[in-house]
């Protein structure tokens, strides 16, 4: 049965908006980094989780080329999953980017692998993503089709206040999207580790300290990109 997603309640899509800040370095480089900050930061788990995303783009790669352009806004549609490798439940997500400050709604789509072509083929219409911030310029986006898979292995710390979340990826990958199986052999082309210091409008001391600390790594990153990119697609 195809999944129409445009009946489902709106309460089902939750969008929030942060800023965002990303780090280039070898992950024990990065890892160190956070070491003087263990009173402030709580790993969310004890042990680095797998994310794999599907990353949606026009035919001509708008999302793709709006990055290399170095555009001021920049849109991303992907499906996302957690935790292992035997993917069930897929969010799809529309990152919306101005400088630092991310708009981002999310919606879980399917709780089933077995589900996936069913979304994928919903999902080729831009207006049945989650709705957000993007939706001024979403009509950009008249017909999405699936690029590229791209995984990687994340840890992931929060504040204890809940307002400041770290996260530091890496074995970062891509396998061009050839059909509804999932891979589990991934090119890996990035070396070094990407962390991501995301918070809401409240900045603490010791935040401040910590990206003095790596303003030197600080780097304009797309994972999508990056592999799209290194594999030529």
């Amino acid at each position: 049965m195809t999944l129409k997603f445009m009946e489902w309640p709106a309460a089902q899509s939750l969008s929030h908006k942060r800023y965002e800040w990303k780090y280039l370095d070898q992950v024990d480089h990065l890892g160190f980094c956070l070491q003087d900050y263990h009173q402030n930061l709580q790993p969310e788990f004890l042990r680095p989780y797998k994310v794999l995303n599907l990353y949606f783009d026009t035919r001509c790669l708008r999302s793709f080329y709006g990055k290399l352009d170095g555009d001021i806004e920049k849109v991303k549609f992907r499906l996302r999953a957690y935790g292992s490798d035997n993917y069930q439940t897929w969010k799809a997500e529309v990152k919306f980017k101005q400088g630092d400050l991310v708009h981002k709604s999310s919606r879980i789509v399917c709780h089933r692998q077995d589900q996936l072509g069913d979304v994928i083929r919903c999902l080729h219409s831009p207006y049945n993503w989650p709705v957000t911030q993007t939706s001024r310029v979403i009509s950009d986006y008249t017909y999405l089709t699936p690029v590229i898979w791209v995984g990687y292995e994340r840890y992931a710390y929060q504040s204890i206040d809940r307002q400041v979340r770290i996260t530091i990826d890496s074995n970062i990958g891509g396998h061009a999207y050839s059909g509804l199986s999932v891979p589990n052999v991934f090119a890996q082309r990035l070396e070094t580790g990407v962390l991501e210091v995301k918070q809401e409008n409240y900045q603490p001391d010791w935040l401040g300290r910590l990206k003095a600390n790596l303003r030197p790594c600080r780097r304009s990153f797309s994972k999508y990109a990056s592999c799209v990119q290194s594999m030529s697609i």
